[in-house]
């Protein structure tokens, strides 16, 4: 029984009331069953899923999507196929290494990498996964090795579909030094190529132009293009001074060439750090969002979280899904995360909701890995008579697991970077969730005082 709801309440009164007693009983059957069937449910999805093959899967590609892209607030991208430079062939490579962080920060800065080696008829050669990603973010662990990238995004460019990330490895698999400046020997390796390196806190725009102007003064079929190592931030270079969009090659170029102004590549991030930037201006090179950029193995996982997590809910027409991110680790000092706190949001964000007759399933996901923290927060949301709260993150390890024993995936793939992938998932709406509650460090509102009236616009 839910000691917190009898406050006000004779407790008296409540055991005499029979139907009172009988609605407690059964919405706490309901919420006990939930959580009994989502082990019950790992174990029906292994005998349900053929066994697979990992290396089979990995290998199998996505380049035939088409999609259209819109531009909307930075995030969905649409424009003309038009706009985009054409290239013959894509010689040159760009590297870059600076540090690790999480995988936000890093995917933000491969899309705009990507946007520029479209552009500059480039492809990426970067370190693995391993040395990019913060072992801070996976318990302190560094992942395996054996993850690539496109084992957690797998990027195209547009129109032609190539891979973003290089398929011409100049290094070999047990190669470390990833980290060395500069990491290529260009005289060695790529005699009569231009090699430009940028780094701690080099003039990132200075070198950006000097390579434009190298890619637009190529000649169809030369064997020697260019390399540029990016051994710095690109969020703090100079490279946003400018613009948008990013500027214009010399004056050989644009009056030598068919450089068209429309042609210069779209950076997101313009408008997170400079507010005097209100829109989106620059063309769009690369397919690299969420949902259209999966690899193969965790598409199929992906599908199975969702239906694991529909059953375990036991989710009806009259199920409002909502996807609740809490953000610890080194977000705590930043957003105020403690139980009350918690209690507070969710009490205010849900003032009035029971009034439309909905379920409403909130799916909490976190860093945080003290167990009492986690009960808490779910005891919190389960005190409200309409709301079912589950813990996203077990379901999905759940799920995860259940992916290593039919060999959609092996071991080495569970981290919590693959985890936030995967999950992803729950966020879009068509899947599940329409709707997000969040407390993070970017996100740290007291109350969504108008989730009420977003869920009257489902």
């Amino acid at each position: 029984c839910k000691v917190k709801k009898f406050q006000n309440t004779s407790f008296t009164n409540i055991l005499l009331d029979p139907d009172k007693m009988k609605k407690i009983f059964l919405k706490n059957v309901v919420k006990v069953s939930a959580l009994l069937a989502s082990f019950i449910l790992s174990s029906i999805y292994v005998i349900k899923t053929p066994v697979m093959n990992f290396q089979l899967i990995r290998t199998e590609t996505l380049v035939t999507k088409q999609h259209e892209f819109k531009v909307d607030a930075g995030h969905n991208y649409h424009e003309k196929s038009s706009c985009r430079r054409q290239c013959t062939q894509r010689i040159n490579k760009i590297y870059f290494e600076h540090g690790a962080a999480g995988i936000g920060d890093r995917l933000t800065a491969l899309h705009m990498l990507a946007q520029m080696a479209g552009y500059l008829c480039a492809d990426l050669e970067l370190p693995p996964p391993y040395i990019h990603l913060n072992s801070v973010h996976n318990d302190g662990k560094q992942i395996s090795d054996i993850i690539q990238w496109q084992d957690l995004r797998n990027m195209t460019f547009l129109p032609d579909n190539a891979p973003v990330f290089s398929a011409r490895k100049t290094f070999e698999d047990n190669f470390t030094e990833w980290r060395k400046v500069p990491v290529y020997d260009a005289e060695k390796d790529y005699p009569g190529w231009s090699h430009i390196v940028t780094q701690n806190d080099g003039d990132l725009l200075s070198d950006y132009l000097k390579v434009q102007d190298l890619s637009w003064a190529q000649k169809k079929g030369t064997k020697f293009g260019f390399i540029w190592e990016i051994h710095q931030s690109i969020y703090t270079s100079s490279l946003f001074d400018v613009g948008p969009p990013l500027p214009e090659p010399s004056h050989i170029v644009t009056e030598g060439t068919d450089f068209r102004e429309d042609m210069r590549p779209y950076l997101l991030s313009f408008r997170h750090f400079r507010p005097d930037v209100i829109e989106n201006i620059g063309c769009i090179y690369s397919d690299d969002s969420d949902k259209s950029s999966v690899p193969s193995h965790m598409q199929i996982i992906r599908n199975q979280l969702v239906e694991t997590v529909k059953r375990v809910t036991g989710a009806t027409l009259n199920s409002v899904f909502i996807y609740f991110h809490i953000r610890r680790g080194d977000a705590k000092n930043d957003c105020n995360t403690t139980m009350p706190a918690i209690e507070e949001y969710l009490s205010c964000s849900l003032n009035g909701t029971e009034s439309l007759g909905k379920n409403l399933v909130i799916m909490m996901a976190s860093d945080e890995r003290d167990a009492s923290y986690r009960k808490n927060v779910l005891h919190i949301g389960n005190s409200f008579d309409h709301v079912t709260m589950i813990d996203a993150d077990n379901i999905t390890s759940m799920v995860l697991t259940n992916a290593v024993k039919i060999e959609i995936i092996p071991t080495d793939m569970i981290n919590n970077y693959y985890l936030f992938m995967v999950q992803q998932v729950l966020k879009y709406e068509g899947n599940l969730t329409a709707l997000v509650l969040s407390k993070r460090r970017t996100d740290c509102k007291k109350c969504l005082p108008d989730l009420k009236r977003r869920m009257l616009s489902l």
